[in-house]
This record gives structure tokens, sequence and C-alpha cells, in this order.
């Protein structure tokens, strides 16, 4: 993680135990905003709504290319080690898309995607120009958007599938919400 994200963090966790101090835990916002809750409680509220806030803005394109024939399903791969591959983003001619992850929040910075599953992304590399270009996109990601067509993608904080997690529907993404931003480490499509 750079330096830059680092003091980024450093001061989003001093806001959060100022705001938990200061008493606003029932608000909205403290929730955002505090520490992270354990695994349990986590994996509860993640697995009923997207792992990212709704995105004000369109989603940026990305190229269309062939399916390749034989491919396996992500139903498939799931729970299977998947080759890791890491690519700029496509969507598929079979209506299948990767999901996307973003060095830093909105969309910016280098880009790299993952199409089925990987039960460990830390050898995923950010690959389009950009700050975070050569990157790992393990816990290095701010905002993803989810390509595909047919299977939400799931996320998990641990590699091996483990952790909290949360789905991803199709066709949407926006930034990473605090239990995810800069803590996903698998993913697999449901």
């Amino acid at each position: 993680m750079n330096a830059g994200k680092k003091a980024a963090m450093a001061i989003i966790v001093g806001l959060a135990t100022a705001t938990s101090v200061a008493g606003a835990a029932g608000s909205a916002v403290a929730a955002e905003k505090s520490p992270r809750p354990d695994a349990v409680a986590t994996k509860a509220v993640a697995s009923k709504a997207s792992v990212t806030r709704d995105a004000s803005a369109k989603a940026p394109a990305v190229k269309r290319i062939a399916a390749t024939k034989g491919a396996a399903t992500g139903r498939q791969l799931r729970g299977a080690q998947a080759r890791s591959v890491t690519t700029p983003c496509y969507v598929y001619t079979d209506a299948t898309g990767d999901l996307c992850s973003w060095y830093y929040r909105g969309w910016r910075g280098s880009r790299g995607g993952v199409h089925y599953s990987d039960y460990n992304l830390v050898d995923n590399y950010f690959s389009t120009s950009g700050s975070g270009y050569g990157q790992r996109m393990t816990n290095n990601a701010e905002s993803i958007y989810n390509y595909d067509y047919i299977y939400k993608k799931r996320v998990f904080t641990y590699y091996g599938y483990t952790g909290a997690y949360g789905d991803q529907p199709t066709r949407s993404g926006g930034n990473y919400t605090a239990t995810y931003i800069n803590n996903v480490e698998s993913l697999y499509s449901v």
C-alpha cells in the first residue's frame, strides 16, 4: 500500500474513533465510519446487500471480446483454484464479464479484472496505465464494477473464499463500503 493510501486510512481510522467517542453510533454516518465489526456481524449484514455504495455516474466503457469456447463457468470454478489472469477488464460475447477493480475511488487510477473466480488475488495486478499500475490487486482496490450480465460476484475479505463476504449485483458498481475498501482478497461468480 502506498504512503498516500496509508495516510488516508490513518485519517479515516482517526475520524472513526472520534465519531464513535462523540456518541453518534446510532446514525448511518457513524455506522459507515465506525471500525470494522467482527466477521460474524459483517457476514450477516454484507450478504444482504451490495458491497458498494450506489454510484451516481455511469461506469467506464470496456472492450467487448469473444468468449473462449469451452470455458468453465463461474459455478464450475467455485471452490476450485482458478488460473490467475489479470486483464484490463472486458465484457464477453457470451454475456459474461469481468469484475473490474480500480486502485482509487470513483473508478480512477489503474484497473484490473477477474472473470470468474480467484481464490487469492495476491498474484493479480492492476494492468492499465495510471496510479497503481503494477500494484497487487489484493487489499488494494477502492472501487469496482461488475460487467457481467449473468453472474453476480461475491467478494471475500480473506483468501480462499473466507472472511466477511458480500455480493455485487450484475451490471453495477461503485466505491467499496468500509468493510471492503482495500480489504478484498478473493472472489467468485454466484
